[in-house]
């Protein structure tokens, strides 16, 4: 369940994946128990056209599992900049507070 939240594009491509090889088993299955000629031809374009369909599958998964991770550690390297960020506006504004009432002082 904590997959699919997650990442459901990933959990779908498996479930394709899946899919596709039950369906090439069972069209083996048929080629196994005695088919003629002409089905054992469809039967491997078939099961020829699943693996394709199943190495592209499997690719976009890859591609996608990578740019995931390209995406986390650029949001990671984000964060990081930010709080630096965040920590220096702090500084600055303490800074300028105290510059502000040094100025007041001075004026007085």
């Amino acid at each position: 369940m904590r997959n699919l939240r997650e990442r459901p594009r990933l959990v779908i491509a498996r479930a394709l994946i899946a899919v596709v090889l039950v369906l090439a088993g069972v069209l083996i299955g048929g080629v196994v128990s005695g088919g003629h000629d002409d089905t054992k031809r469809q039967t491997d374009a078939a099961l020829t056209q699943a693996r394709d369909d199943l190495k592209r599958s499997q690719d976009t998964v890859d591609d996608r599992e990578a740019r995931i991770q390209q995406l986390e550690g650029r949001l990671s390297e984000l964060q990081r900049q930010s709080r630096r960020t965040t920590a220096s506006n702090r500084r600055l504004q303490r800074q300028l507070a105290r510059t502000r009432g040094a100025l007041r002082r001075a004026r007085q």
